[in-house]
C-alpha cells in the first residue's frame, strides 16, 4: 500500500481510501511480456530455420540425384555404346591387318615367281619379304591389343562406372536418411517453442 487514510477517518462515496504501489506488478508484467516476446520469436527463428534446412535438402537432393543420373548415364553409354564403337575400330584394325597381310603374301608370291625367272633382284624379293614379316606383326598386335581390350580394360571400366553408380546410390541414401532426421528435429524444436511460448502466455493470464 503506497498511502491510507488514517484509521476513523471518515469519508463519503468516491473518497480514496488507499492507493496501492503497482510497480512490482507492472515490473513483473513488463518482464513476462518480454519472455512472451522471446518466446515468440523462438518460434518464428524454428520456423525460418526449418523452412531454410528444407531449401537446403532440395538443393542437396538435387545435385545428388542429378551425380547419379549421369553416373547412370556414362555406364550405359560405356555399356551399349562407346564399348561397341571401340570393340568395331579395334576389330576393323584386325580386319585391314589380316587384308594388308594377305596382299602381302600374295604379292610376295609373285615376286618369288619373277625372282626364279630373273625378272627381279634378291634384294627386291627381300624386301617383299620383310613387307610380309611387318603385316604378320601389324595383325598379330592389332589382334593382342584386342585381346587385352576385352578381357582387361572394358571389364575394368565396367567395374569402375558401376563402383560410382553404387556409391552414389548409398550416398543419396544416407542423405535422405540425414534430411529426414534433421527436419525431425527442427520440427521438434518447432513444437517445443510453441509450448514454451503457451506456458509464458497462460502465466500473464
Amino acid at each position: 500500500i503506497a498511502s491510507m487514510l488514517p484509521y476513523g477517518t471518515h469519508v463519503k462515496a468516491g473518497d480514496v481510501v488507499a492507493k496501492f504501489d503497482l510497480s512490482a506488478l507492472h515490473t513483473v508484467i513488463a518482464d513476462q511480456q518480454s519472455k512472451i516476446f522471446a518466446a515468440r520469436l523462438k518460434v518464428t527463428e524454428s520456423q525460418e530455420a526449418l523452412d531454410a534446412l528444407k531449401v537446403k535438402n532440395e538443393v542437396e537432393l538435387g545435385a545428388a540425384e542429378l551425380n547419379l543420373e549421369f553416373a547412370q548415364v556414362d555406364l550405359t553409354r560405356y555399356q551399349n555404346e562407346e564399348k561397341q564403337v571401340e570393340l568395331s575400330d579395334r576389330r576393323g584394325q584386325i580386319a585391314m591387318a589380316e587384308r594388308d597381310l594377305k596382299e602381302a603374301e600374295e604379292k610376295l608370291n609373285y615376286y618369288r615367281t619373277f625372282h626364279k625367272r630373273g625378272f627381279i633382284s634378291s634384294e627386291q624379293l627381300k624386301a617383299k619379304e620383310a613387307e610380309l614379316d611387318r603385316s604378320r606383326f601389324n595383325l598379330t598386335q592389332s589382334q593382342s591389343r584386342l585381346k587385352i581390350f576385352e578381357r582387361y580394360m572394358v571389364p575394368r571400366q565396367e567395374r569402375t562406372l558401376q563402383v560410382k553408380v553404387d556409391d552414389l546410390k548409398r550416398d543419396l541414401h544416407k542423405l535422405k536418411k540425414t534430411h529426414a532426421v534433421a527436419i525431425l528435429k527442427a520440427q521438434a524444436d518447432i513444437a517445443a517453442s510453441k509450448v514454451a511460448l503457451a506456458a509464458e502466455e497462460t502465466k500473464i493470464n
